[in-house]
């Protein structure tokens, strides 16, 4: 996609805080889960997120408690060409810090490659994943070095189709200059929702900071009529006391985000595998290996000893998570070079007039993150499903 058009569907910082505060009053004032404690919530100042290209791709919000401690995230789209206001809501805190991540990523170029430190970034090097993009001079020759947030691993810029785990690329160039037409009519479509609200309460959600203006909010949407909808999340039981079914597990390196997903997909039909059992058998190795496809079906097959079959699917759709979902299946919902657990849904059924149904995603994602992930974003589209089930 043309710099050209990616800046000229920039959004007023202020009007970005006012899409953000939207999704977030209404999951809360819906009850949407995850969020059903958020009461009192309100977004706290904006982090901004570049993508690879220099260009502006995301405002991330942290959402701050009444008493100011940090329970989630919003992130919203700095551009229209995204499709979609926000991208995300995490129901977790991040489990990183920024400023520290930069420090560090800093330190190692001035130390390692000696080099003269021009320009420091907070980049989404490959969705969702967050990284620390260091521009250095040395011998008059500018370089960029990118280290991953987690844990300041350093991230090669090239990305192999199907290999999940490892890689760098540019969100915006990989959304095609004749799709930004649709993406444009979607936003507009989503915006309808905050333009009734703002317009029918005469309320400036930019300026919705303190839980007090929040709480009033949600005494007037309880007067709202929110669009009717379906969530659906997997019936995730405990047995006993010494185990769980499902359960959030970190990825233990920073390529293991399919080894990640497997261990919580597997969790769940009592196959209790380790990081470092499940890794060989899916054929990954260290950094930077990455997990492929058949890498990935094999060790499913094999780890369940051929009792569940798993299979691809790189056509993915909405109504196939539903169909996944409502079997009571968990599943691999993989983006370009990541992979999170998929275990519920949300399916908007009426909206109103003009408006864009407002589907959404439940994902645990394994860089220790639970989430909302709104569908139809151009930029967080999947890259393929793989699914498990009973031979």
């Amino acid at each position: 996609m043309r710099t050209e058009t990616i800046e000229a569907n920039l959004i007023p910082e202020t009007r970005v805080t006012s899409l953000a505060a939207a999704f977030l009053h209404i999951g809360v004032a819906g009850k949407k889960p995850g969020m059903t404690n958020w009461m009192g919530t309100s977004l706290g100042e904006s982090v901004s997120v570049y993508d690879l290209n220099g260009e502006l791709l995301f405002y991330d919000f942290p959402v701050l408690s009444r008493y100011g401690k940090i329970v989630g995230q919003v992130r919203a789209s700095a551009s229209r060409v995204t499709g979609v206001p926000v991208v995300s809501i995490d129901l977790t805190a991040p489990g990183w810090n920024i400023e520290l991540a930069k420090s560090k990523a800093v330190e190692f170029v001035k130390g390692k490659y000696q080099g003269e430190v021009v320009g420091v970034k907070l980049v989404c090097y490959a969705y969702p994943k967050l990284g620390v993009a260091v521009e250095w001079k040395k011998e008059g020759r500018t370089q960029r070095t990118i280290f991953d947030i987690t844990d300041l691993s350093i991230v090669p810029e090239k990305i192999e189709k199907g290999m999940r785990g490892i890689g760098a690329a540019s969100l915006y160039e990989r959304v095609a200059e004749n799709a930004v037409s649709e993406s444009l009519r979607t936003f507009a479509a989503y915006e309808i929702i905050v333009n009734d609200l703002e317009e029918r309460f005469r309320i400036d959600l930019s300026a919705v900071k303190e839980a007090r203006q929040a709480r009033a909010i949600y005494r007037t949407m309880s007067n709202y009529v929110i669009a009717a909808s379906y969530t659906r999340i997997l019936t995730l039981c405990t047995h006993s006391t010494s185990h769980e079914c499902f359960n959030l597990h970190k990825q233990e390196r920073v390529n293991w985000c399919v080894v990640a997903t497997g261990q919580m997909v597997m969790d769940f039909y009592r196959f209790y595998y380790q990081q470092n059992a499940i890794a060989p058998a899916m054929n990954t190795g260290l950094p930077p290996a990455a997990t492929t496809y058949p890498g990935e079906i094999s060790g499913y097959n094999n780890l369940t000893n051929n009792h569940f079959n798993a299979t691809l699917d790189q056509y993915p759709t909405f109504q196939k998570v539903i169909t996944e979902i409502d079997a009571n299946r968990p599943f691999d919902y993989s983006y370009l070079t990541h992979a999170v657990a998929c275990v519920g849904y949300t399916e908007q059924r009426f909206c109103l007039a003009g408006s864009t149904p407002q589907n959404s995603v439940y994902l645990y994602d394994p860089q220790g993150i639970i989430k909302w992930e709104i569908w139809g974003s151009s930029i967080s589209q999947p890259d393929g499903f793989v699914f498990l089930r009973r031979t």
